[in-house]
């Protein structure tokens, strides 16, 4: 059987057949050739899937065939459908109800989009390789249908909203998001956070906190947050203000808390109101939700309007987070200047190249070093690997399925505290001079080739990445594994652009982050390259900077 037909199909007099969702663009070029159908169209060998059933459903539809090219007493449109199935082999179809009740089955299961049964094939041919873990479910995802139905609805106008965005329309982005913005706001009167006055009620989160991503309000609450931008797009800062609050009173995203109290306090200053704007910011700090470079953007926020008379004494933090980390400077010829691409240099070997290209050669050429352009994905790679047994231990509701890359709650406060004797020892074993060596080993042999969120096994061999960890050292190497068990890090983002290592004359490593003539540093960035100075690691930011005399030409044009 050649499989579930799922896709488009054509209607003709005596029913209905499948020719796009079945067959591959060589076998209908057979087809047309079979059919006669090439009479009007000699350029078929050449024609693409759509233009080929556009020739095909016309002709069935009209059903008639070109001058002599079929048997008398024979139609186009059963002659068609013959050699379809012929080409095809047995297939079933099923109808658009069936349809939608195996596409729910295949969520219910799978709990992702985009997961299907394909994903049995695969694992059982070997071509993909899952995790061993155990599935151990204490309750149902979902309590109802409702509640199923309306996640279901949440999730299709998340796909669409996200496919205006990536096409930057913006009018049908603002089109599809506008009503659950005016549902949010004619609910429960919006209370601010900032005072103490009563909250709206709203409801509850599941028992486990980190399966409330599978709520319709989770969904919808992403879905505000690009609403949000939407309206500071377009300067309505006082409608932003009341949208913002009323997200910051439910339950829901803890993740995203940060960057809405944040944009809280600028939207407040937008209106002029630098009390209200530091008011939210002081409050933010107080939400045990806001972590990592969230918390600095807001400790720098309160340090720059924490100003007489608003505020008499600078707060504790304000020496941490005014301090700035330290800095090379280097010269790059810009090759181009487009908007929305990114800049291209001139390198050292007269070729051009990315900022980041550009700096790892001038290290290479500097101090010797080796290194990699990661933004983090090697720490990601080496946390994976050193943590293997952490990640896949016995804990309630966070393997729902058998195909899962990793557990539901990692990057949550949850994951440390469900697995905590198990992380203390691994933690404190990294620390022993040589261990990550040992467990990056016994690991890389042992699971090679597992699917593992994290994971890039081709991208660094296991000789290169000891030698790496090696370097790092233990301490900054449990350093950064503490960070990441508690999704301090997000997984890495923010992360220095480059890792550099060398192993004379003793074994040490760098991190650079690359910023071009125009970029400046995140708070996320900030946030790492603090606690990698705490680590004792050697962190730096390396500044391209544009010769001024390039400069003068360029002003010139302009």
């Amino acid at each position: 059987m050649r499989g579930v037909v799922t896709g488009s199909f054509m209607r003709g007099a005596d029913g209905a057949f499948m020719l796009g969702a079945v067959l591959r663009v060589a076998e209908l070029r057979s087809l047309v050739r079979r059919t006669g159908a090439s009479a009007d169209a000699p350029a078929a060998a050449s024609m693409g899937l759509a233009d080929l059933l556009d020739l095909l459903e016309d002709r069935a539809l009209s059903s008639q065939a070109p001058a002599g090219s079929l048997a008398p007493g024979t139609s186009l449109l059963g002659s068609i459908e013959h050699a379809w199935e012929e080409l095809a082999g047995p297939c079933v179809r099923l109808s658009t109800a069936g349809l939608a009740v195996a596409e729910r089955v295949q969520l219910l299961f799978f709990l992702t989009p985009g997961q299907g049964l394909a994903q049995f094939l695969l694992r059982d041919l070997g071509t993909l390789r899952y995790p061993s873990y155990r599935v151990w479910r204490t309750g149902p995802v979902f309590t109802c249908t409702a509640q199923l139905h309306q996640y279901e609805a949440a999730l299709a106008l998340e796909i669409e909203l996200q496919g205006h965005l990536e096409a930057n329309e913006l009018a049908a982005a603002w089109a599809t998001v506008e009503p659950l913005l005016q549902a949010l706001e004619c609910g429960l009167p919006v209370a601010d956070p900032t005072e103490d006055a009563p909250k709206p009620e709203a409801e509850a989160p599941p028992p486990v906190p980190f399966l409330g991503r599978f709520r319709a309000e989770w969904v919808h609450a992403r879905l505000v947050t690009h609403g949000v931008s939407l309206l500071e797009k377009r300067r309505e800062y006082r409608r932003a203000v009341a949208v913002l609050r009323r997200l910051l009173a439910a339950p829901w995203c803890p993740d995203k808390r940060g960057n809405w109290w944040s944009r809280l306090s600028l939207d407040l200053e937008h209106l002029g109101s630098k009390e209200a704007a530091l008011r939210a910011a002081e409050t933010g700090l107080d939400d045990p939700a806001v972590r990592w470079g969230d918390r600095v953007g807001l400790q720098r926020r309160v340090v720059r309007l924490a100003k007489p008379p608003r505020r008499w004494r600078k707060p504790s933090f304000a020496g941490a987070v005014s301090q700035q980390p330290k800095q090379t400077t280097i010269q790059g010829r810009p090759m181009n200047c487009e908007v929305g691409r990114k800049s291209r240099f001139m390198g050292h070997d007269d070729e051009t190249c990315t900022v980041e290209e550009l700096a790892l050669q001038h290290y290479a050429q500097e101090g010797g070093w080796e290194g990699i352009h990661s933004e983090g994905s090697i720490f990601s790679t080496l946390f994976t690997l050193l943590m293997w047994d952490v990640l896949f231990q016995d804990v309630p509701d966070v393997f729902l399925t058998p195909f899962q890359t990793g557990p539901m709650d990692v990057g949550t406060d949850m994951f440390r505290a469900a697995r905590q004797e198990a992380v203390e020892l691994r933690l404190s074993q990294l620390r022993e001079p040589g261990m990550a060596v040992e467990l990056l080993t016994r690991c890389w042999e042992t699971n090679f080739g597992v699917m593992c969120r994290g994971m890039k096994w081709e991208v660094v061999p296991l000789p290169e990445l000891c030698k790496i960890a090696t370097c790092i050292g233990a301490t900054g190497l449990a350093t950064i594994c503490s960070i990441l068990v508690d999704g301090h890090g997000g997984g890495g983002s923010g992360m220095p652009d480059l890792l550099l290592w060398r192993e004379e004359p003793a074994p040490m490593v760098k991190l650079v982050e690359v910023k071009g003539p125009n970029d400046t540093l995140a708070e996320h960035q900030r946030a790492w390259i603090t606690s990698l100075e705490m680590a004792g690691l050697d962190v730096e930011v390396c500044k391209v900077e544009i010769p001024s005399s390039q400069v003068k030409k360029r002003r010139k044009k302009s």
